[in-house]
């Protein structure tokens, strides 16, 4: 079985308008925004349901200047995740949480998960690849933006990455992100970014790996 996620209901309303009918073995489900109740819903759905393959998808934000060339409007799957704002904050920097001399952190290489999600699904996954940064706390600003994407190397940020792989990988099935761009991280204005062109498009290429 594989299970088809989404942060919110928002999200998952707009991409099924671009989505379509799903093959019928793919449920959907909503996991709820943010690192905890990502980590909480996804691990209870994946426990439930058996599932094969978590498929988490929605709405993120890229950062300017990204190495991928990414900007609203794309869609791209991610090719590694980190905690990108788990450490100390201090101001214009984060500092890593070191405990007995290691550092405390939280992060994922994906590339293994994307060619056993091909092989579930029995296709090529065409989408660009990005890496990407989990966080509590949105960017806000430019400032908060490129300080995180310079610590983490990230292109992508996002609020439930990390903690859906972490779930995934506890019970032992595939993960595969795939995010529709919307905006860019750290613009505060959010009557700019473009939602519901992203989440369509997300729709689409949902659509070409899942659809009937």
């Amino acid at each position: 079985m594989v299970v088809l996620a989404f942060p919110s209901r928002m999200e998952l309303e707009m991409v099924m308008k671009g989505l379509g009918p799903l093959r019928e073995e793919i449920g959907t489900e909503v996991i709820g925004v943010g690192p905890v109740s990502a980590a909480v819903s996804s691990m209870e759905i994946l426990s439930r349901t058996g599932a094969s393959l978590l498929i988490l998808a929605g709405i993120a934000g890229a950062y300017r200047g990204n190495g991928g060339g990414l900007s609203p409007g794309d869609v791209c799957v991610a090719v590694s995740e980190v905690q990108a704002d788990l450490g100390r904050c201090c101001g214009d920097r984060m500092e890593p949480i070191v405990i007995g001399k290691k550092e405390v952190g939280l992060s994922f290489e994906l590339m293994e998960d994307i060619a056993r999600a091909e092989e579930v699904l029995r296709l090529k996954i065409e989408a660009p690849g990005a890496p990407m940064a989990t966080v509590s706390c949105a960017s806000g600003n430019a400032d908060r933006a490129l300080m995180l994407a310079q610590a983490s190397g990230a292109w992508v940020e996002n609020m439930e990455g990390a903690a859906a792989c972490a779930a995934a990988r506890r019970v032992g099935a595939a993960f595969l992100e795939i995010r529709g761009i919307s905006n860019w991280a750290g613009e505060g204005d959010i009557s700019t970014w473009r939602l519901e062109p992203a989440a369509e498009r997300l729709g689409r290429v949902l659509n070409s790996l899942l659809g009937r």
